[in-house]
């Protein structure tokens, strides 16, 4: 089980090994690159193959509410940044989603649930509400 609030709750299942990784992934964990460091752990140790993995990322701060100063902005690819009336806004699925073609997780093995912490009051948001409230990503095999 992972806690999360804006930061992305993130499922990486290889049913061929049942193995399974929860990853926590927030902007400075997508910028130390922890999805491909854990997806390379997940081939090392237990010898999965990204092709048979299924990804699952659950309810975050999305680029509708995630707005961030110019100066941090210029830090990504243009790509991942959404600017707009001089207001910059990070859109941290993109970035997850290159992170996951990038190690050769196949796009029809990825689900996003659409859903933006900060947008829907009945979730936790930090960004939001300034609050330490957390939900939660559980995972059992069976």
């Amino acid at each position: 089980m992972i806690m999360v609030a804006d930061c992305n709750p993130i499922l990486i299942y290889d049913p061929n090994i049942e193995s399974f990784a929860l990853i926590h992934a927030g902007r400075k964990g997508l910028m130390n690159s922890i999805i491909p460091k854990t997806i390379h752990k997940m081939i090392a140790s237990y010898g999965g193959k990204p092709e048979n993995m299924m990804v699952f990322v659950g309810a975050s701060i999305r680029k509708c509410c995630y707005e961030i100063n110019k100066e941090l902005a210029q830090s990504f690819k243009k790509s991942y940044i959404n600017e707009n009336d001089s207001k910059f806004k990070l859109d941290m699925i993109k970035w997850i989603q290159d992170q996951l073609f990038k190690c050769h997780i196949q796009r029809e093995n990825i689900q996003i649930l659409p859903t933006c912490s900060c947008c829907e009051t009945n979730l936790f948001s930090y960004r939001r509400d300034c609050i330490t409230g957390r939900f939660g990503l559980l995972v059992k095999l069976l």
